[in-house]
């Protein structure tokens, strides 16, 4: 049985069957649940008593964001589908810089509105914090390493880049580049709908710097600290032969790619991933760009609609499906076989709640993980504690919808199928070893 957009029945209850508490501990890292304390309560009345006073700044974000985001989906329509990566032609620059002017406003507010948070966040929270001897300083240092430009904070024990993804990833330089942000949005509204995009970027550019400054990010309060979370799904026997092996790995690989960092997916597949309450869209650098690194776009429409921005390097091989990544590159987590995606979130970035560094990865036994290294007060605080155990909840729940998405993507089948008759790359058919993480 199918819906009249082409999905499968049967994917369609995958993504809303219900999910127990024993298959969440069974697959994400468990996280303490203190009491709330003062500094929760103190936080949460802060960040409400802010966002009263600023929904001006949300209606300003709506009528400056208006005009430029329906340009771009306008302009989106002309793009045809699937789409790999969006063309960066003449056509693309012209359009991005006019784009830029029209959207100066809306970054104008943006930029003002997260530093009166900052400011607000050190009046009215160092005050508190002094007196529950919270060392802003001490908590700070857990910040600090990624204050800076992306991956330069993920070192090894050394205090050296962990890899070569950490030393390419730098030359990216801060911020956003604008077009990587135009190709982004692209993508996103693809995905989700023009209007339902449309009211999640407003969401962004007002709630996610409150809340990231006045509670998640807030060293003025919450004494801050690396936490580290994964959640994983169940090996995924891609092509159904009843065995998980190396031809399923590439297989999954294949889908995560073609799914994350695709433009425009085609129809059947872009309907599925509308139904879930998160997607990661993290497009292509340009072949050109030396630190294999581009803006990333996140979606959610859990407890809030909302998009958010990333800057996400990309290890894995773009152009030959038997290269699992690129020489030098090493996943941080124990249970990765390769990478998929990195995700580098500076503590600047206040379009982003969270300040870490994340992985998208194919594990060793078959399935794909979403490691975690976040900076976070939740051994100590409800509302943090909170937060990280909804992204446990959150990707779990994709983790299984996943396995759905890859083992019915016909797409992804004819592409193996072509890979064992050796039409992929023109070579007799070959199978990559599980112990080959970096082969070149």
């Amino acid at each position: 049985f199918s819906r009249p957009d082409g999905v499968p029945a049967r994917m369609v209850r995958a993504s809303v069957l219900p999910i127990d508490r024993a298959y969440y501990d069974a697959h994400s890292t468990p996280i303490p649940t203190p009491a709330y304390s003062f500094r929760d309560l103190y936080a949460a009345l802060i960040f409400a008593l802010v966002l009263l006073l600023g929904l001006p700044v949300l209606l300003l974000q709506f009528v400056f964001s208006v005009v430029p985001v329906w340009m771009i989906a306008a302009w989106s329509v002309c793009l045809r589908q699937p789409l790999e990566t969006v063309p960066r032609d003449c056509g693309f620059h012209l359009a991005s810089a006019l784009l830029f002017v029209v959207g100066l406003p809306s970054m104008a507010t943006c930029f003002l509105w997260t530093w009166t948070l900052r400011l607000v966040a050190m009046l009215t929270c160092l005050p508190i914090g002094l007196l529950l001897c919270n060392n802003p300083c001490k908590a700070y240092k857990a910040l600090a390493p990624f204050s800076g430009r992306p991956g330069e904070g993920v070192v090894g024990p050394d205090g050296q880049p962990r890899s070569v993804m950490e030393r390419l990833a730098p030359d990216y330089g801060s911020w956003f580049g604008f077009q990587d942000v135009v190709a982004c949005v692209i993508g996103g509204m693809h995905r989700q709908g023009n209007c339902e995009f449309f009211a999640a970027w407003v969401m962004m550019l007002w709630l996610v710097p409150a809340y990231k400054t006045l509670v998640l990010n807030n060293f003025w309060l919450f004494p801050l600290e690396e936490v580290f979370i994964n959640q994983w799904s169940d090996p995924i026997d891609a092509d159904a032969d009843g065995e998980v092996d190396s031809e399923d790995q590439l297989h999954i690989r294949r889908s995560l790619r073609n799914q994350i960092c695709r433009a425009k997916l085609r129809e059947r597949n872009r309907a599925l991933t509308d139904a879930w309450p998160f997607a990661g869209h993290y497009p292509y650098p340009p072949p050109a760009r030396a630190s294999r690194t581009a803006a990333g776009l996140q979606f959610s429409d859990g407890t809030v609609l909302s998009t958010m921005l990333t800057h996400t390097g990309h290890p894995s091989d773009v152009t030959d499906p038997t290269v699992r990544n690129i020489a030098g590159f090493e996943p941080r987590s124990a249970e990765a076989l390769f990478g998929v995606s990195c995700v580098y979130l500076q503590s600047w970035n206040a379009l982003h709640v969270y300040t870490g560094y994340v992985e998208v990865n194919v594990r060793k036994d078959g399935g794909c993980e979403h490691p975690m290294w976040l900076v976070s007060a939740a051994r100590t605080s409800r509302l943090h504690a909170n937060s990280i155990s909804g992204v446990n909840k959150l990707f779990v729940r994709l983790g299984v919808r996943f396995r759905a998405y890859t083992a019915n993507d016909p797409e992804v089948k004819a592409g193996l199928r072509r890979f064992r008759a050796g039409g992929e790359t023109g070579a007799a058919r070959t199978i990559v070893p599980a112990a080959v993480v970096n082969d070149v």
